[in-house]
């Protein structure tokens, strides 16, 4: 490899097997990735939540103790009129434990409702860069990072990797190539990449006019729709003309009955 070469100066077979190689390693390398990903976005999930439950554990105990406050207040003001001193004790402790419960529980709610139990912004600043410092410390994460980075310098897939076109540098470039030099429908880099773009394109062309049909069925779908809509609605006023019609009709009738009976007298239209 003293020489530099480029990637048309490999052969049809020395292409597939540089093409699968670095398909392998960056497929392994997208694994890792993901992997990192999950194992962060876990870590913080179950960070935030962490910070949550300590959040409302203090409100809790805030209203806990504010309750005790209000019950022993109720449970020691001089209200209970009886002399007997172990049923004023029992009077005063049933006060104090409703007094308690009550008041734990409004405390919870008033605390609540002014945001007691969500983390401020300052609060979750604090607590992402918490976050961002402790994920360093992950063995496993590290562990990840480690054989990512050591998966992406290795020198052979640097060097095979820096001969492909940046905008051909992915997974689903390498694939589509791969395909076209196992069919023998290129034998070289060149031909691969002009003949996969040339696909892709045919590919986007076939969603779209797909897309458009649907979309055109659709509109035609709504089209008969409304047709029959309109047609319906005709034949509404069409049997609403037609009896309005003969509302006009019987009512000539009726109002020439009326003219005959003022002309004739009752007998004549009788007879009529």
């Amino acid at each position: 490899m003293t020489d530099k070469q480029t990637i048309n100066d490999y052969n049809r077979e020395e292409l597939i097997d540089i093409l699968k190689y670095l398909y392998v390693q960056g497929s392994e390398s997208v694994s890792l990735s993901s992997q990192i990903q999950s194992a962060e976005n876990s870590y913080r999930q179950s960070r935030t939540a962490e910070a949550l439950k300590d959040k409302r554990s203090k409100r809790s105990k805030i209203a806990k103790r504010l309750a005790v406050v209000v019950g022993l207040f109720f449970m020691f003001i001089d209200i209970y009129p009886t002399t007997d001193f172990f049923v004023s004790i029992g009077v005063r402790f049933e006060v104090f434990v409703f007094s308690w419960v009550v008041s734990w529980g409004l405390f919870n709610l008033v605390l609540w409702f002014f945001g007691f139990s969500d983390l401020k912004e300052s609060e979750k600043i604090t607590l992402n860069q918490q976050i961002n410092d402790e994920i360093k410390q992950q063995g496993d994460i590290n562990r990840l990072k480690q054989a990512q980075r050591e998966l992406n310098s290795d020198s052979l897939f640097s060097y095979y990797i820096s001969l492909i076109p940046q905008n051909f540098a992915n997974l689903t470039d390498f694939s589509g190539m791969l395909v076209l030099l196992h069919d023998f429908r290129a034998t070289n880099f060149q031909e691969a990449a002009n003949l996969w773009r040339t696909e892709q394109h045919q590919q986007a062309v076939s969603q779209q006019q797909k897309k458009m049909a649907q979309q055109l069925q659709q509109s035609n779908a709504q089209i008969a729709q409304l047709r029959d809509q309109a047609q319906r609605l005709q034949r509404g006023q069409a049997a609403t003309q037609d009896a309005a019609a003969r509302a006009n009709a019987q009512t000539a009738k009726v109002n020439e009955k009326l003219g005959n009976m003022e002309r004739y007298g009752v007998r004549a239209t009788i007879r009529r």
